[in-house]
């Protein structure tokens, strides 16, 4: 029997950052590239991704890279990571390859000058792909976002099976979301299914099936109705497809115009389009240009959880170049609030308040797309894995996972609860755990791309916070006799963790410096001292 040992880079004991490694007899295999996005920005530090540099170091042995679920989580790290992935093939649905090249491309990847397209795969559901030593079988699942695939990996005697997000759901008759779950048994019938590797998604939330709490239909058209159809702004991640399609099907039938305010999306909807996935014929699908000429409609404004937190606040201050807002919209937040994202909804919810702008939120009875407790329980009991790695959850969701599945006879110490850097040995499909620890770190990006690596990066920063540097540079202009903003530059070496703050800071500095600057020359002239008003020109 092959020599498997499974270890993940980052999603242990946290909700992002989604990078797990199999081994199969020396040969890598990566799942996910994923990235965690810190809800406030701690010392400069903008995002988090796991350690590549373990990628670097053994990248002549990793035969490829699969996503299953092309979401910002589970793809985010891939612009900070380029030169390290850049010679591994990337396997995914169609749709995923129809993302990712929309997020990574020559105009997004700019700072990497030698960029070339990403070494894209794309593989059917249901055909097995022979990749090294073991056969790949893509799955398609039910999730927010179509296309998206668990994987059926084998080595000829044994199976690992990965899912990303689920659900059960009998939606066989909408191509967009159908799923191939009931087929795992026959798919997997000739080996022993060893290891299920997926996401815990609402375990913790929700008792039962999350199947048909996830949809939204009839509050959207509830909420048109009320508002006479008026202008609906409806914020979503760009990855929650099932809400576009909800929206975009409801315009259709109340024939009122329609209009995705992300042109990234553009690509994926029309390619949504393109495999029938929905039937656009007389959707009323307005251009972006158009967003502010209409008093009636849908408008979607989706992107990533961060970017969407920080549009929404420029929206509702009115410093969006596109979006201006009308007394008769309304905003709806149409996103589940992650742990740790509470404060920022509550933020955005107070900034719409005060300028008098109807706003409001999903139901808290709607579930995200991921599976509930019976869900899990039904997948477990159809495979009967030997083993469970549960994903992306806290350590207590781990645990309410782990004590859920006795209910159908699960054993709780067959479920493997891991931290990053540790490391599961299956030798003759019994597991034992790694007796060392894989030696990884988080890698911190910073405004000017990957930080340093070293313990001491947080105390570093947080010194450079407190007593930073500031060079002003500033030219005279003889001719006028006064310093002007136009030949003025200020250079900061300095931790600032708030990007919108720093640039108000440095605003008012580099005003009152110049005045400073102008003042100090008047009192030179007053004084007529030649030796100091050349000293202060000269500054």
């Amino acid at each position: 029997m092959s020599k498997i040992t499974f270890f993940p880079l980052g999603g242990m004991d946290e909700n992002e950052k989604a990078c797990y490694v199999l081994e199969v007899d020396g040969s890598y295999y990566l799942i996910n590239l994923g990235i965690s996005v810190p809800v406030y920005k701690t010392l400069g530090i903008k995002k988090v991704i796991p350690y590549m540099e373990w990628v670097k170091k053994n990248e002549k042995n990793i035969k490829g890279i699969f996503i299953g679920n092309a979401s910002h989580r589970n793809i985010g790290a891939i612009q900070y990571c380029y030169n390290y992935i850049k010679n591994i093939p990337i396997y995914t649905s169609k749709l995923g390859e129809v993302i990712l090249k929309a997020h990574f491309n020559k105009k997004s990847m700019i700072k990497y000058p030698d960029f070339k397209s990403l070494q894209i795969r794309v593989i059917n559901p249901l055909k097995p792909l022979n990749l090294d030593k073991i056969s790949v079988t893509p799955f398609r699942v039910t999730t927010s976002l179509p296309d998206t695939y668990g994987f059926i990996i084998s080595t000829g005697e044994e199976n690992i099976i990965y899912i990303d997000e689920f659900i059960i759901s009998n939606n066989g008759a909408n191509g967009a979301f159908v799923n191939d779950i009931n087929k795992l048994p026959l798919l997997t019938y000739k080996q022993n299914n060893m290891l299920l590797i997926n996401n815990i998604g609402n375990v913790d939330k929700y008792s039962g099936f999350t199947s048909p709490n996830y949809k939204t239909k009839s509050f959207y058209k509830e909420l048109l109705t009320r508002t006479n159809d008026k202008r609906l702004i409806v914020a979503c991640y760009y990855h929650d497809v099932h809400t576009f399609l909800t929206l975009a099907q409801i315009a259709k039938e109340r024939q009122i115009p329609f209009i995705i305010y992300n042109p990234i999306f553009i690509n994926v909807f029309n390619e949504i389009v393109n495999n029938k996935y929905f039937d656009s014929t007389n959707l009323p699908i307005l251009p972006i240009n158009k967003i502010n000429q209409i008093e009636k409609g849908i408008v979607v404004v989706s992107s990533t959880p961060d970017r969407l937190f920080n549009k929404l606040l420029s929206i509702s201050n009115n410093e969006d170049n596109i979006l201006t807002l009308k007394k008769t919209d309304t905003v709806v937040l149409g996103f589940k609030i992650e742990s740790g994202f509470e404060k920022a909804q509550a933020e955005i919810l107070d900034a719409f308040a005060q300028i008098d702008i109807n706003v409001t939120t999903i139901p808290k009875t709607v579930l995200s797309m991921e599976a509930s407790e019976e869900d899990h329980k039904y997948l477990v009991s159809l495979i009967k894995p030997k083993y469970i790695i549960p994903t992306l959850g806290l350590y207590y969701q781990m645990m309410k996972y782990s004590n859920s599945l006795k209910d159908i006879g699960y054993k709780p110490e067959n479920v493997i609860t891991m931290y990053n850097g540790e490391i599961a040995n299956f030798n003759n499909s019994v597991y034992s755990p790694g007796k060392k620890r894989t030696d990884i770190h988080e890698m911190y990006v910073g405004s000017q791309g990957i930080l340093s690596e070293g313990d001491n990066i947080f105390q570093e920063r947080k010194i450079m916070s407190e007593s930073g540097i500031v060079f002003c540079v500033m030219k005279y202009d003889e001719k006028n006799q006064i310093f002007t903003k136009d030949n003025f530059e200020l250079i900061p070496y300095a931790v600032l963790p708030d990007e919108k703050e720093a640039e108000n800071f440095f605003e008012k500095l580099k005003e009152n410096t110049i005045n400073l600057a102008n003042d100090s020359i008047k009192s030179v002239k007053k004084f007529d001292s030649k030796e100091l008003k050349l000293s202060l020109i000269h500054i």
